[in-house]
C-alpha cells in the first residue's frame, strides 16, 4: 500500500487523486464500485489522506480516475468526500 497519490490538486480546493487502469469494461462506475469494497481499495486512499492531513494539510477531495486498457479508452472520475473516506476505512 502506498501513501503518494498520482494527482494532487491545489485548486480550487486541496484534493487528492488515483489514477487506476482498468481492462474488460472495468471502468464503469458500478462495477469499480463493486471492486472498491470487496477488494477494499478504499483504505489507500484513507491512508493517503490521513498522512496529508497529519502534515498539516487538509484535504477535501479524493477522486479516482479510472482509464480503460484497451480502444475506446473509456476514462471516468469518481469523486469521494474526505468524511466518507474516514467512514468507510472505520468500518
Amino acid at each position: 500500500m502506498k501513501a503518494r497519490p498520482d494527482v494532487i490538486s491545489k485548486y480550487p480546493i486541496m484534493s487528492l487523486a488515483d489514477i487506476k487502469s482498468r481492462q474488460g469494461g472495468a471502468a464503469a462506475r458500478d462495477i469499480f464500485l463493486k471492486d472498491l469494497i470487496n477488494h477494499k481499495i478504499y483504505l489507500q486512499a484513507a491512508l493517503q489522506v490521513h498522512v496529508w492531513e497529519s502534515a498539516g494539510i487538509p484535504i477535501e477531495n479524493y477522486y479516482y480516475i479510472l482509464v480503460e486498457k484497451a480502444p475506446p479508452y473509456q476514462a471516468v472520475s469518481i469523486r469521494w468526500t474526505v468524511s466518507l473516506l474516514i467512514w468507510g476505512s472505520l468500518s
